[in-house]
């Protein structure tokens, strides 16, 4: 894998996909001692099912030779005709017990339709020490990072302080990406992961929840993905996630780059660079942030890790997640999305008003050519839900003015540690783990 591999190398290939995209990022309890890192911690959420012990080890398998059959493990949807909140608790693993009951908390804020995202996964798992959050085909399981979750001191002390290894990436780049949420009011929508004593040390679940929920809707577009809700009627018990993937005639992500493809061979290998943490070119070492966000501007892609691959080509998970991610978004919370390619200040500045916004816009989304193919991915992975409305509800993308990140039309005042366009230092994006075939 890439430099930033996160997980087992000799047996996992991983696809860099999109953060948790959801704006907070990882952290952790700064000066918080290393905490154990052992299996032991992992728990099923609900001790009293009947499968717990069995849920643990399939959710946590790393290879194919510890991967479930699906008869062991079953998706959500091939059990339930209906899911609730508290079905879903039952493929709860955690390392803490904490997380388990803010995840809860937070997903009880959903519409009871919109529950049906999470038809297609088999498990979710939190964990101190898991950065950054991932889904892998391997158990066809979502892995999110704990940092999303603590609400005080003690529950953030928990939490392992290593840092997501990315973020040394694209150094050597004149321009990076940022992006935020927003709530109707054009307010910052989400609070920062990294808990620090003297400035966030405190969340309620309602503050972190669109930072958690923006994560969740990422990693469950990548799990119905690859177990499409058409095909849950249809799989083989006596086979792995992995292999009745294999199974299935197209993904919706196939599906999108045959019918939308993304073309910028400029954009495909900045992304190696951000993401992968490929060498920067010659070339590439001069593009400026309004020349990227010029060939940006003619795609149909919401964010840069849309181009984001294992071999710099190949199919784009990471388009159809952060597509759907943004539209879930709107509907949960009624967010606008401001994304931009900044100018990488001459000093290694800490705070965000010395990056100068060199292209920028808010609600992409409104953009036709970026909302058809949205739309293309929510049919497909989301089918029951009318999303019509949510869509209707853009009116058209706008220009961000050619000032500071800080103050780019947003309501705020001071500096703010620059960090936190990188998720406040702690992961810049999610991953998604495929098997690689023959182990």
């Amino acid at each position: 894998m890439a430099p930033g591999r996160y997980l087992i190398v000799a047996l996992l290939t991983a696809l860099l996909l999109g953060c948790g995209g959801g704006g907070g990022g990882g952290g952790s309890a700064e000066a918080s001692s290393q905490v154990n890192t052992g299996e032991s911690l992992y728990q099923a959420w609900n001790q009293s099912i009947n499968y717990a012990s069995s849920l643990v080890r399939c959710a946590r398998a790393k290879t194919q030779s510890e991967a479930c059959t699906v008869g062991e493990l079953p998706p959500l949807g091939t059990v339930y005709g209906r899911l609730t909140v508290d079905l879903i608790a039952e493929r709860l693993v955690t390392s803490h017990r904490w997380m388990g009951d803010n995840f809860v908390a937070a997903i009880r804020t959903l519409p009871e339709e919109d529950l049906l995202i999470f038809r297609s996964v088999t498990a979710i798992v939190i964990g101190h020490d898991i950065r950054p959050s991932f889904y892998t085909s391997l158990n066809g399981a979502i892995h999110l990072d704990g940092a999303f979750l603590w609400t005080n001191a003690e529950e953030a002390a928990d939490l392992d302080t290593n840092t997501d290894p990315r973020l040394a990436f694209a150094k050597d780049l004149t321009f990076i990406e940022a992006s935020r949420y927003l709530n109707p009011g054009f307010q910052r929508l989400t609070v920062p992961n990294l808990y620090k004593a003297d400035s966030n040390n405190s969340r309620t679940i309602d503050q972190l929840s669109p930072s958690l929920l923006a994560l969740v809707a990422h990693e469950l577009a990548h799990a119905a993905d690859f177990l499409p809700p058409e095909e849950l009627g249809r799989l083989d018990s006596t086979l792995t996630v992995f292999a009745n993937v294999a199974r299935f005639p197209g993904l919706a992500s196939d599906q999108l780059h045959q019918t939308y493809p993304l073309n910028s061979l400029m954009l495909h290998g900045l992304a190696g660079v951000f993401f992968q943490g490929k060498t920067a070119t010659d070339q590439q070492k001069l593009i400026t942030a309004a020349q990227v966000g010029a060939e940006f501007e003619t795609e149909g892609a919401n964010d840069l890790y849309a181009y984001s691959s294992a071999s710099g080509g190949g199919v784009l998970y990471e388009d159809t997640a952060m597509l759907f991610e943004e539209i879930m978004m709107r509907r949960w919370f009624d967010a606008h999305r401001d994304l931009a390619f900044l100018e990488r200040p001459a000093t290694d500045s800490t705070f965000c008003n010395d990056f100068i916004i060199g292209w920028g816009q808010r609600n992409r989304m409104a953009d036709p050519s970026v909302q058809v193919r949205a739309k293309l991915i929510s049919d497909r992975l989301l089918p029951d839900v009318d999303l019509s409305d949510d869509y209707a509800s853009y009116s058209t993308a706008t220009t961000l003015s050619r000032t500071d990140w800080c103050d780019s039309n947003i309501s705020s005042t001071g500096a703010a540690p620059a960090l936190q366009l990188f998720n406040n230092g702690r992961q810049v994006r999610e991953e998604v783990i495929i098997p690689m075939h023959g182990h």
